[in-house]
């Protein structure tokens, strides 16, 4: 469907009238794993297999490669880190992204309860680092620590999701219906909006 959509967007289709579009691929794979990436993936982020450090050279002051990543890295298994070592080393990519991380603050109990929601998501409870972890793994993916910006926009993000599925819940209950599975979900963000235990970050990390 995504490809489809692209392809009326970029010309492909008379049917679709859009100005024309800069070419855009959709793959499936492990984004977390890039090892497993296959050829034609491959191909699309290298030009080929990834350059050898000897290769890499700088990009040129009028291009940049980005890599975007939004409310996704802590679902990687088992890490962000090798997506972050290849977007440092063979991507040459600087990197923006969405980010949930752990509060320097957060208690024993409140570890606990989000190890045990953790197990039920499927999330590795490792990926919550705290902002001073976070940093250190970029630097050691090879990103200067100047260079990393990371804002907590905590308070823009889970009270307000929380309280639009308890509206979205109050309209539906009037027709006998419900917002099903979002139920765990809200009180997840309405936890995480009262408690701070989980923060959410925009981050950068410009690679120079």
């Amino acid at each position: 469907m995504a490809r489809k959509r692209l392809l009326r967007a970029s010309g492909g289709d008379n049917t679709f009238s859009s100005p024309p579009t800069p070419k855009v691929e959709v793959f499936v794979a492990d984004a977390g794993n890039p090892a497993s990436w296959d050829l034609e993936l491959k191909e699309a982020v290298y030009g080929g297999d990834p350059p050898h450090a000897e290769q890499v050279t700088q990009p040129t002051a009028k291009t940049q490669t980005w890599l975007l990543a939004l409310d996704t890295l802590y679902h990687f298994k088992p890490s962000r880190m090798p997506l972050f070592e290849c977007a440092y080393r063979d991507m040459q990519a600087s990197i923006m992204a969405f980010d949930l991380l752990l509060s320097e603050s957060a208690s024993l109990w409140d570890r606990c309860r989000l190890r045990l929601m953790c197990l039920f998501t499927g999330i590795p409870y490792s990926n919550f680092l705290t902002e001073k972890e976070y940093r250190a793994m970029m630097s050691l993916a090879g990103y200067e620590q100047d260079m990393i910006d990371m804002q907590d926009i905590s308070e823009d993000v889970f009270a307000g999701i929380a309280g639009y599925i308890r509206t979205k819940e109050a309209e539906l209950e009037m027709y006998g219906m419900t917002v099903g599975k979002f139920k765990a979900p809200a009180k997840v963000f309405d936890w995480w909006a009262k408690s701070g235990v989980v923060k959410g970050y925009v981050v950068a990390a410009h690679r120079i």
